[in-house]
Formats: structure tokens, sequence, C-alpha cells
């Protein structure tokens, strides 16, 4: 089972023997910090600074017989889905929790809303197809204050899975939020990828979902048949989302 834990240190130079460390620590969630050695990383040593935050798996040190990180790569390249998206900070305690259920288990108000608060919009995004894959309740994001509008329509359109009697005015809205949010962006926005038999495939991994497997997870049926049974603005998202 792969953890995720934050950058002690790692390198630098040693003073007595004149040569680069090529080794360094890991903070873990209520435990020892744990050795990691430049030969288990899979990621550039230049990017290990202090509080940097990483997965990895647990390992044994054959020379002192003790546990040791493997396979450590930053939190940005992780795909594993017992994974959570990032590790934070709340109240003045750390939590590196092992999976999104187990966090909205534990958390809520002021405590979602600061990890919310926290997180990059690429790791929110990720953070809401998971939540729309493990079907988790969402009235505990009815409080969150965002401003990415992208972000904001996604939010509604999750919100309103629970809620199906106001779904297409949820769906109208975040058409407007998606619309307003494209023409304000000039890069491309790699999260909505053509499809144009709206084939999607919720059972892969949410960590390579695209807007449309999102879509398909939040409808009532599937994306055809809730536009089927008068979901216009569902239509106007997605052919919203084709023209990009």
């Amino acid at each position: 089972m792969r953890e995720i834990g934050e950058i002690k240190w790692f390198g630098g130079y040693n003073q007595k023997r004149h040569a680069l460390i090529d080794y360094g620590y890991i903070l873990r969630n209520s435990k020892p910090d744990i050795y990691v050695n430049k030969v288990h990383l899979h990621c550039k040593v230049k990017d290990l600074r202090t509080s940097v935050i990483v997965t990895f798996e647990v390992g044994v040190n054959y020379k002192n017989a003790m546990e040791q990180a493997i396979k450590v790569k930053l939190i940005e390249d992780e795909k594993d889905e017992e994974c959570l998206i990032y590790g934070i900070t709340c109240n003045d305690e750390r939590y590196f929790v092992p999976s999104v259920d187990v966090f909205f288990a534990n958390f809520e108000g002021e405590k979602i809303a600061n990890f919310w608060n926290k997180l990059q919009d690429k790791f929110k995004i990720m953070l809401l197809y998971k939540i729309a894959s493990k079907g988790i309740p969402t009235y505990i994001l009815e409080s969150l204050n965002e401003k990415n509008k992208l972000i904001r329509a996604m939010l509604l359109i999750l919100w309103s899975k629970q809620y199906e009697d106001k779904m297409n005015v949820a769906y109208e809205k975040a058409f407007i939020l998606i619309k307003e949010y494209i023409e304000k962006k000039s890069e491309k926005v790699n999260i909505f990828e053509k499809n144009e038999n709206y084939k999607v495939d919720t059972k892969k991994p949410w960590s390579e979902w695209t807007f449309l497997e999102f879509l398909e997870s939040c409808s009532k049926v599937t994306v055809l048949e809730d536009i089927k049974s008068g979901n216009k603005a569902l239509l106007k998202i997605i052919n919203l989302i084709m023209k990009m």
C-alpha cells in the first residue's frame, strides 16, 4: 500500500566527508520519519525540497533491516486510487489521509474548507472526479467558497446528483459558468476531451477520467438518457466542450 508523506530534508553537502548527500527523510502521519535513498526515487532529486509532498511504498534496508521508502514519487505523478491527492495541514495539525473516503468520514465544516483551499485547481478537479466515482455524499461540499468558475460548475453538477429535482437548474447554471470560464481562458483546457460518440468508461481509474466521464458519473442513468429525458443544459455543456 502506498503512503503519503512530506520531505523533511533531502541531500545537501557533508562538510566532514566533503561529499554530496544522496539520502534524506520523509515525515509520516503518526509514524516515525522514514529514510529514503536516491536510488529509490521516481522523480528528480532537485524536486525534493523541504515540505514537498510525495508518495511512497515501505521497503526494507537490507544493510540494517530498517524500514525505508521506495518508489518515491511526487504527489502530482501519483495515480494510485488508494492515495489521497494531497497532504495537508489543518489547524496546526498534520494529516496524511490514505483515501478520500477516510477524509470525508472524519473531517467536516471548517476542516474541509481548509483542506479545499490548500489544493491547486488541478487537484480539486481530480478530487471531484474521485468523489463522483466513489459516490461519496456531496452535501458536505455545499459550503465551499470556490472562485474558479469551471470548478464551481463541477460542484453544481456533482451536487445535483443528490438533488435530482434541481438537476436541470443546476446544469443551466453550470453551463453559464463553463462558458464564461472557456471564453476567458487562452490555454487549452486539457480535461475536455473530444468524443463525438459520447463514449465513456467510468470503470477506468478516476485519474484517467475526462470531463465526459465526470458527466456520465453524475447523470441519473447515462449522459444520453439524461439528454433524451429533457436535460437540454447537459446537451449544451457537451456541445460546448466538443468545440474546444
